[in-house]
């Protein structure tokens, strides 16, 4: 954690803390559920992180004039028992003092009225951008060529209510954008790592059906089936195939190089949990991964 200064929010994680709940109040949520989508970003916390996540939170709720009484309640009980400062008398005692007079004034802060919720000024609402399973997103890379994308399933993304799209990277890379029939038409594509994964399923294989031999049993059929026509090997094909993204409603660049087709593509697999990747970040983030992990570039 950086820490440049004995304030309150003078510290990587307070600072983040308070962009974040500022973007969700911008956002319209309430404090309390602006609070504790920020608690479910952090995840689990040490002892030592609690001090600064409770500081960081009851500050930037009260600079809002929207302090909830669990964190005005933290707060205080932190600076009372002498745990805010114990770091800081371990770790830098030359700025106890400094660091004293900053709790000592964000708890008269917190203790004192409560303030009104200042006037904040909303988010732009997000650009329309709907996409459905069967669609086709076609990207156009930094290259200039295009990339197909076959929409296989569409979530709600937590944060912001952007969509977060599961996608099957289609075979796919022309110099102009690529014609809904071509799209319709096209193969997977596979990762690079899917030969790795099938030698390691094949290796597995060998070694249960070597057991079943040793035993003189006959294996049963499941652990004999040609590659082809195993639904193991099949799962396996169907995660290196598949990613997902969000589309950032920030991301006009991203979403301007991106075009929608109606091609009612069935998808190939049921949507799982184990996809390639749960989440990889947003559209911008798929280009150099299209690029390193599935050859498009």
């Amino acid at each position: 954690m950086g820490t440049w200064d004995v304030g309150i929010l003078d510290n990587d994680t307070a600072l983040d803390i308070e962009i974040e709940l500022e973007y969700h109040y911008r956002a319209g949520r309430s404090p309390r559920r602006a609070q504790r989508a920020v608690l479910r970003d952090l995840g689990p916390l040490a002892p030592d992180e609690e001090v600064d996540v409770w500081l960081a939170i009851a500050a930037t709720e009260a600079q809002f004039g929207r302090l909830t009484r669990l964190a005005r309640r933290k707060a205080l009980d932190l600076i009372a028992t002498g745990k805010a400062l114990r770091i800081w008398q371990e770790e830098a005692p030359e700025q106890v003092d400094g660091r004293r007079q900053a709790l000592d004034e964000l708890a008269a802060v917190l203790s004192g009225p409560r303030r009104e919720p200042i006037a904040i000024e909303p988010l732009p609402p997000a650009p329309p951008f709907h996409a459905a399973v069967g669609d086709v997103l076609t990207c156009q890379l930094a290259s200039g060529r295009w990339a197909a994308l076959g929409v296989s399933e569409v979530l709600q993304h937590d944060r912001d209510g952007s969509p977060t799209f599961v996608v099957e990277v289609l075979d796919v890379l022309t110099p102009a954008m690529p014609t809904a029939a071509a799209c319709l038409q096209a193969d997977r594509r596979f990762d690079r790592y899917l030969e790795a994964d099938f030698e390691e399923e094949r290796e597995r294989q060998r070694d249960i059906v070597a057991s079943y031999t040793r035993k003189r049993i006959e294996p049963p059929a499941k652990w004999t089936l040609d590659e082809s026509e195993s639904p193991r090997f099949a799962s396996i094909r169907d995660q290196h195939s598949t990613l997902s993204f969000a589309i950032d409603s920030d991301d006009e660049m991203a979403i301007a190089r991106t075009t929608i087709l109606r091609v009612n593509r069935p998808p190939v697999r049921a949507p799982t949990q184990g996809a390639f990747a749960s989440f990889i970040g947003t559209l911008a983030d798929v280009e150099p991964l299209l690029a390193a992990d599935f050859g498009l570039d």
